[in-house]
């Protein structure tokens, strides 16, 4: 153990003036670049309708699927917890493809400068998720069809 502090930060410094360091930062620099030019592909893609259309359905269906299987059963997950089995494990199924709606929808909403369009799958969500409103029938689906009709229409502004 260092008897002061300024020689136990001395032995801590790390060199970064280094050939391996810098081999290690510019390989840092590469994969970044590559990750935003993956990003920069999903947008290029999801400027597409049809991509968007496709997209937004495949992670719609199993929204209508899970629930037969109690994703959104309040009674069966809140015995889960009660009795320490846990959450239903299908309900993280169904957040997840509730999350990629958002996700991908607000990401075309960015694209076609209509910012606001994930706020319709998150108010889908939460009527196919809180208790309450999830008995309110039709809601999520209407909120889906009209967010899949104004996100395939294009920017007001061109």
């Amino acid at each position: 153990m260092p008897t002061s502090w300024n020689s136990w930060f001395s032995s801590a410094r790390v060199s970064w003036g280094s050939k391996e360091d810098q081999r290690i930062l510019s390989s840092l620099a590469l994969s970044a670049i590559q990750e935003s030019s993956a990003i920069a592909g999903l947008s290029r893609s999801l400027l597409n309708p049809v991509f968007f259309v496709v997209g937004y359905t495949i992670l719609m269906i199993p929204t209508y699927i899970l629930p037969y299987l109690g994703s959104n059963s309040s009674v069966l997950n809140g015995l889960g917890a009660a009795t320490g089995v846990g959450l239903n494990p299908v309900l993280w199924f169904h957040v997840a493809a509730l999350v990629g709606l958002v996700l991908i929808s607000w990401l075309r909403g960015r694209l076609i400068n209509k910012n606001w369009l994930g706020t319709l799958p998150f108010a889908a969500l939460m009527f196919d998720l809180l208790p309450g409103l999830s008995m309110i029938p039709m809601v999520p689906t209407v909120l889906h069809i009209v967010t899949i009709v104004l996100g395939v229409k294009d920017d007001a502004r061109k």
